[in-house]
């Protein structure tokens, strides 16, 4: 940063800064300058934890210091650090996945509820029966946004793993899953147009095996 860690207008600001651990990073250091800051984000946050004003949070000796800097040098704590935000970004799709999932189904059955209420109606032309379609209706519509919320929620953290590890497995299976339930959805309603885009998601992310289930 070309400073000092610790500044003030005398040596009480100082020392009170210090003390309470209150310092501007150097990102931001550079940043007020008006300049980008040149350095790794990770190389960053390996300081800060060295200057952490609770000494349980800092590295407990110079060897475990050093060991991390120079894992830092050789890349291995990038991937480490890729690998966990990866999971982190895995863990969320399947927390969306499984809502989407639990929407999907629960639309699906008022869509068959929709379905038979038509029947109905069409048959009795009676306003009891033809209020409940249209409630029927009314509730098939409000499901769609959070459905589709809970979709495009668990589609990018899915591709935020892959950003970080291109080859996490898990995510593209999820995601091809996914996919899948979309591509049948538009199968049943002879949607061609989302047929073919679902089937070519899937073809992106699916392995060999997956493609012949």
């Amino acid at each position: 940063t070309g400073r000092s860690v610790y500044v003030g207008s005398n040596l009480r600001d100082v020392l009170k800064s210090v003390i309470k651990g209150e310092f501007t990073p150097p990102s931001t250091v550079w940043e007020s300058r008006g300049d980008e800051f040149p350095y790794p984000k990770l190389l960053e946050s390996i300081c800060l934890k060295a200057l952490s004003v609770d000494p349980s949070d800092r590295y407990q000796s110079a060897r475990e210091f050093a060991e991390v800097i120079e894992r830092f040098m050789n890349g291995v704590l990038e991937q480490e650090r890729a690998k966990e935000s990866a999971q982190e970004a895995y863990c969320l799709g399947q927390t969306y996945y499984a809502l989407f999932i639990d929407r999907f189904e629960y639309q699906s059955k008022i869509a068959k509820k929709v379905e038979l209420a038509q029947t109905n109606y069409k048959k009795s032309r009676t306003d009891d029966h033809r209020t409940e379609l249209w409630a029927l209706e009314n509730q098939l519509d409000e499901l769609l946004n959070p459905l589709e919320e809970s979709f495009a929620h668990a589609i990018s953290a899915f591709q935020s793993a892959l950003r970080d590890v291109p080859d996490h497995n898990k995510s593209k299976a999820s995601m091809t899953q996914l996919y899948k339930v979309r591509y049948q959805q538009a199968l049943e309603t002879n949607d061609q147009r989302m047929m073919i885009f679902f089937e070519e998601r899937i073809k992106e992310y699916a392995t060999d095996h997956e493609l012949l289930e």
